[in-house]
């Protein structure tokens, strides 16, 4: 991940702020008893806006993410295909049976020497 650098953090900020000063309203003198409650409005506004900002950057990325896999090459898919199966054997069940329950092998299944 590319961390932002402090000069991006900074402008980042900033247009947080111009933006959440719009929604409140205009700042009380700072010697006003009033003022520490519209600061923390104006906090918990920032906070909103910045986290919705982090949320459409992550959305951003898994789009990113998920078209990347889609433009992948078909042989990728089709390589790891092959992988799972071995000389065309059907591929071995998940979930493992008592031996006394294991069918036995099938005479008319290939054998690796003979493919």
């Amino acid at each position: 991940a590319i961390t932002p650098t402090a000069h991006q953090k900074q402008k980042l900020k900033a247009y947080i702020r111009q933006h959440a000063l719009k929604h409140v309203k205009s700042p009380p003198n700072p010697n006003d008893e009033s003022y520490t409650a519209w600061f923390a409005e104006l906090s918990k506004i920032e906070t909103n806006m910045y986290n919705k900002y982090i949320d459409k950057q992550v959305q951003r990325k898994e789009k990113r993410k998920a078209a990347a896999l889609k433009q992948k090459p078909q042989f990728q898919y089709q390589q790891q295909q092959l992988k799972t199966t071995v000389m065309g054997a059907p591929k071995a069940p998940t979930h493992s049976l008592p031996i006394n329950q294991l069918q036995p092998w099938s005479h008319n299944m290939p054998r690796a020497r003979d493919i």
